[in-house]
């Protein structure tokens, strides 16, 4: 059965109204106040970066099912009112890290699966340079590429690892002359409590030609 869209919310009633045409909602609006007092059990968040830890806690402190778009959250502040908001609410909270339901990493799931013993995993995305006007550029909004996207690869690793991470150092790598002027690129090193082990090379720089994401892991 379809899921019933209720009210949609945008920047403006406009394009508020013309999401509603085009995608069958309800109702359509511009103040997320209603949602959070509608009678509907589930709330998606798809804003900007910045805007989505505050809508969480709105939407948990309604007690409603949460969906998020990543990140969760910018800053360990903002965590630490969501684990609260968490542990007083009736609703629950959903991330959307997409890449763990691929019918690929399902099947390698369960390849992993009869490995025995810490596996080492490298993860290499070339994320391609980032033009000055994009809103990722604006850093108060995204949180920049390495919180924004990166997020995405650091969930993949433990879900298929399937073990939690203990230790994580990372480097940043400074953009070019007469870019955005914040890093947009990262070499990451976790370490696993089983011993397993995953970095990340997640790059701005590098030629096209070169595969956007590529990951490999060793085993037994």
């Amino acid at each position: 059965d379809r899921i019933a869209l209720g009210t949609i919310v945008n920047g403006t009633g406009l394009s508020a109204r013309h999401v509603k045409g085009k995608f069958g909602f309800a109702s359509a609006s511009a103040d997320a106040s209603e949602i959070f007092a509608s009678e509907g059990n589930a709330v998606v968040i798809g804003t900007r970066h910045h805007l989505h830890a505050s809508l969480v806690v709105r939407g948990l402190r309604a007690h409603k099912q949460v969906f998020v778009e990543k990140p969760l959250c910018l800053t360990r502040d903002e965590l630490g009112q969501i684990d609260e908001a968490v542990s007083q609410s009736k609703g629950t909270v959903m991330v959307g890290f997409n890449r763990r339901f691929a019918p690929a990493t399902l099947e390698l799931k369960k390849v992993l699966e009869t490995v025995p013993g810490p596996k080492s995993m490298a993860y290499h995305v070339f994320a391609g340079p980032l033009a000055p006007d994009h809103w990722y550029a604006n850093v108060e909004e995204s949180g920049g590429r390495v919180l924004g996207e990166a997020c995405h690869m650091l969930d993949y690793a433990c879900f298929v690892l399937n073990t939690k991470p203990v230790r994580v150092t990372a480097q940043t790598v400074w953009p070019a002359k007469g870019r955005h002027p914040f890093p947009d690129s990262v070499t990451a090193q976790v370490e696993f409590n089983d011993g397993s082990s995953f970095q990340l090379i997640y790059s701005a720089e590098g030629d096209f030609a070169f595969p956007k994401e590529t990951f490999r892991i060793f085993g037994s």
